[in-house]
């Protein structure tokens, strides 16, 4: 990869890519120029993956070291394996969830679907993390959890793996 075949505008600190060349969107997402310093979160040393399961409630985890976004999840969840799909981190959603309303006494965060993915991050609290996004903050260590009432997690079945990321820089000339 060269410098010259991706172009990204950064306002606030956040790239806005413009990808070309025949990059992917997540080697796109993974590399960047700012201030004549190439940045690259893809790179295995600079990630940490850890799988949150959804039988167990908030799952805290020593990331052992400090990252700044999540870089990818995969897996599938449900709040009820017997009676709904298997999810992802935006949780349920359209007529699952209008079916699992008359029970949102039994959601840990009630702004957020059944089964959405939370993450609680210091001074922010529980976010719902859906995608690859950056973190509002680094973080070091965090706990995780499905959006589900302690009390009701066993009817739940899957997991979800968390994979987080921050930018390393190399000097370009």
């Amino acid at each position: 990869i060269t410098p010259s075949s991706l172009c990204c505008f950064c306002e606030w600190a956040r790239p806005l890519l413009c990808l070309g060349n025949g990059f992917s969107s997540s080697e796109a997402y993974n590399k960047f120029i700012w201030n004549n310093t190439w940045l690259d979160a893809g790179s295995s040393e600079n990630k940490a993956c850890v799988t949150v399961d959804s039988k167990k409630g908030a799952q805290r985890f020593n990331l052992g070291s400090t990252f700044t976004k999540v870089a990818s999840i995969n897996g599938g969840w449900s709040v009820d394996t017997r009676n709904y799909s298997t999810v992802g981190a935006s949780g349920h959603t359209g007529s699952d969830a209008e079916r699992l309303a008359p029970y949102n006494q039994y959601k840990f965060d009630q702004n957020f679907p059944f089964g959405a993915l939370l993450m609680d991050i210091p001074n922010h609290g529980y976010i719902n993390v859906q995608q690859s996004q950056q973190l509002p903050q680094s973080i070091g260590q965090t706990s995780i959890r499905i959006n589900d009432a302690d009390n009701a997690l066993g009817d739940n079945g899957g997991s979800l793996q968390v994979c987080f990321g921050k930018w390393s820089t190399t000097k370009i000339n």
